[in-house]
């Protein structure tokens, strides 16, 4: 309409720098099962160097820039599952980030390797009660190098 200027409610601004999204900062774990063993991925690469490589195809997502959840290459192609309590609808991914390499240089270390980042694309398939959300990325070719994980098609044990 002629005459009208939009008004900007709010807006969010994420950057792999941060530690914390902004607002977030009371966010903890509230149990840990066994001995506690969170640590940077780069404390495991020399006494875990299989499971180390093995998580290479798991990407930080952020969405709307306000929201942080993980999701993984899953199969050669271009397909990425999270969860639907993360990505629950197409505007959802259409709002995402996706990136891969994000962690430190060293154990513990403030440094950060470089962060490859892509964006949602397709939004394919999502359960609600399964809580799954399978969907694309763009530039697909950037997220290649990382890896991805397998399906085994099996009837439950």
């Amino acid at each position: 309409n002629a005459g009208k200027t939009p008004e900007i409610d709010f807006y969010y601004h994420g950057t792999e720098g941060q530690a914390t999204v902004e607002g977030m900062t009371d966010v903890t774990p509230m149990s840990t099962c066994g001995a506690m063993e969170r640590k940077d991925v780069q404390c495991w690469a020399q006494s875990h160097p299989v499971e180390f490589e093995r998580s290479r195809p798991v990407a930080r997502l952020l969405m709307n820039g306000s929201r942080l959840c993980t999701g993984w290459r899953v199969g050669a192609d271009n397909r990425m599952f999270t969860n639907n309590h993360c990505v629950g609808s197409a505007s959802a991914l259409a709002n995402t980030e996706v990136w891969f390499n994000y962690q430190s240089t060293s154990c513990n270390g403030s440094q950060r390797e470089t962060v490859v980042k892509v964006t949602g694309k397709d939004f394919l398939k999502t359960d609600y009660t399964l809580d799954y959300t399978l969907f694309t990325i763009n530039d697909f070719a950037k997220a290649q190098p990382f890896g991805y994980f397998g399906l085994d098609v099996r009837n439950p044990s």
